[in-house]
């Protein structure tokens, strides 16, 4: 089997060349939601500290030297744990709802599901550093409750928490005129844990986005309501968990895709619906309408998160260098991915660094990629590209010996048995 290739199909537009496509939509207006992010993220900052301050000045005086090492100890600990909590509450959501564990980081620790095992990794990604959680629903149906249950769950641990922190920290007399001693260390590490969870638990509430991920409330909103985009929203949730059934892209519900391009509003869940099209457009051999979803995707690139924006990158790198031939575009956008970490895939790296050798003719070069994108695959926790892109890499390997490939003037489409 041999993967369908077509090198006549138009080029990619280039970077610089995005912006005049023609599939392209209007981004939506959202600078109001991030300024309002912004001034609720400043005010809960100045209330915390003021808090914390004047506690300070009315307690720290009677401190000795290690109860006020405690107590600013303990003010430190509370920030971090403020994050943990919110999302561990994400993840036990998640998994009341059914769903399978993915990701956990919050700071340098990433706890991440690689193939059927949970990992402990040293996060270097800080655009994620502030805390990420993510659990994803398996198996066919309607799993909007489920996922309302999970996003809800961060913001509700985090309320809980700030009750629990505050009500503490008032039992210690830890925030009262005149208290002091270890009650009153105490107390003030109770206090900042719960104030930074009340600011934590409010400011995710609010519609927007922060690091290029849309904030619990806008999430929440948009599976609340009714409409196409609750429908689209839907069935995009409804792919993601087609594939983390081990269902791999050319097998997808043909209405679930449909649906989920079926509002080109030019959206953050807009740029997430095109990607997931285009990869069961390839896996089904539809080199043009794959070519078609993938040019929308590069236009939409800059409404995803920069921790995973690469990896629409990587794959027109790939797809210039094994579908069209093309290796001068596919080198550029190599050029453009980097070499990235964080959320994007570890496979598509080396698949398009396979791909690129062999259009270029280093047939010696690309055996190390392939085996490289192999190791990584393995440990993917995304059971439905597992096949597809082991299809790949297997063609790949092929076209490293040309002279032993048999003569195919037609190839079988991309996936085929």
């Amino acid at each position: 089997m041999s993967i369908a290739t077509d090198p006549t199909l138009p080029p990619l537009p280039g970077p610089n060349l995005l912006a005049d496509v023609s599939l392209r939509t209007p981004r939506r207006q959202s600078s109001s939601a991030g300024v309002l992010v912004i001034l609720v993220m400043v005010g809960c900052g100045m209330v915390v500290g003021g808090l914390i301050g004047r506690a300070s000045k009315s307690s720290t005086a009677d401190l000795d030297r290690a109860q006020g090492f405690a107590a600013a100890s303990g003010i430190l600990l509370a920030l971090p744990m403020v994050l943990v909590l919110h999302e561990l509450g994400h993840v036990v959501g998640g998994l009341a709802a059914g769903f399978r564990f993915n990701l956990f980081v919050v700071g340098p620790l990433k706890v991440v599901r690689e193939a059927d095992r949970i990992r402990a990794r040293l996060n270097t990604n800080l655009s994620i550093a502030g805390g990420l959680a993510g659990c994803s629903p398996t198996g066919s149906g309607d799993h909007r409750r489920g996922m309302i249950l999970m996003i809800a769950s961060g913001p509700i641990a985090s309320l809980l928490g700030a009750a629990a922190g505050l009500l503490g920290a008032g039992a210690t007399g830890g925030f009262a005129p005149g208290a002091s001693g270890w009650s009153a260390a105490l107390g003030m590490a109770l206090g900042a844990f719960g104030l930074g969870s009340l600011a934590v638990g409010l400011m995710t509430l609010i519609p927007g986005r922060t690091s290029g991920f849309m904030t619990d409330g806008a999430r929440l909103i948009g599976l609340l309501r009714k409409g196409p985009e609750a429908d689209r929203e839907a069935a995009v949730i409804g792919l993601i968990a087609e594939s983390a059934s081990g269902i791999r892209p050319r097998d997808w519900d043909p209405g679930l895709v449909s649906r989920a391009v079926s509002v080109p509003d030019g959206s953050l869940l807009d740029a997430v619906a095109e990607q997931l099209a285009y990869t069961s457009a390839l896996d089904r051999g539809d080199l043009p309408l794959a070519r078609d979803r993938l040019v929308r995707s590069l236009s939409l690139a800059d409404r995803l998160p920069p921790s995973v924006r690469p990896a629409i990158e990587l794959e027109a790198a790939t797809f210039e260098a094994a579908i069209r031939a093309d290796a001068p575009a596919s080198r550029r956008w190599l050029d453009r991915a980097g070499n990235p970490g964080g959320l994007v895939p570890r496979h598509l790296r080396p698949v398009a660094e396979a791909a690129l050798a062999v259009a270029e003719g280093r047939f010696d070069d690309a055996p190390p990629f392939i085996e490289a994108a192999r190791d990584a695959l393995s440990r993917s926790n995304d059971p439905g590209s597992i096949p597809f892109v082991g299809d790949r890499l297997d063609d790949l390997a092929r076209r490293c010996h040309p002279l032993a490939l048999p003569d195919d003037p037609e190839p079988e489409v991309a996936g085929s048995p």
